[in-house]
């Protein structure tokens, strides 16, 4: 983890550290983070629990942003310790259009120091990472709201990406959580 702190002893890794040389399990297939590099920015968001309340708003809220974050180049991933079955289960019920990676061991939420370590085991702790283009982390964090972080967090793509994006029309499914969003406040 050459530029990076380490997380392995439960300190998070913070904006300016590289991203740590880590793979996830995706749709059963392998993929290391750093495979995105100089590809794609990445937001790598942990969560808990699959299908909980508050994972299925934060879940819904990514997902209802979903093109806005593709059209500025980035790539959401959610991560949890749940496993491979019990992602698929959740994204066929949420509609999801984004990837959920499985971290069954707790390997990556531990490289990132995102784990919360209990009695049954390790559990994501609700943390995101915007990873840019060159490897390094831009933005951590780790007070969440799941209502509104999907916004938080396309709004600190936005800053970073010198493209315009398109206005959505009234009524998009897009708009709608955006207003939702923002009565709940």
């Amino acid at each position: 983890m050459d530029g990076a702190r380490s997380a392995w002893k439960g300190e998070r890794l913070q904006a300016g550290d590289l991203v740590p040389d880590v793979t996830v399990t995706i749709e059963n297939e392998q993929v290391r983070l750093r495979d995105f590099v100089g590809e794609k920015r990445v937001v790598l968001y942990f969560y808990p629990k699959d299908s909980s309340p508050s994972c299925i708003m934060e879940a819904r809220g990514f997902n209802a942003l979903i093109a806005e974050f593709a059209a500025a180049g980035t790539e959401v991933i959610g991560v949890s310790t749940d496993d491979a079955t019990s992602h698929a289960r959740f994204a066929r019920q949420e509609g999801l259009r984004f990837s959920l990676a499985t971290d069954s061991d707790g390997a990556v939420a531990n490289a990132f120091g995102a784990a919360n370590r209990l009695v049954q085991g390790i559990v994501a702790k609700r943390v995101t990472f915007l990873i840019e283009q060159d490897g390094r982390i831009v933005r951590v964090w780790d007070r969440v709201n799941p209502l509104t972080h999907p916004h938080d967090v396309l709004d600190a793509v936005k800053a970073l990406t010198p493209t315009s994006f398109p206005i959505l029309p009234s009524g998009s499914p897009e708009e709608e959580c955006r207003s939702s969003a923002s009565l709940s406040k």
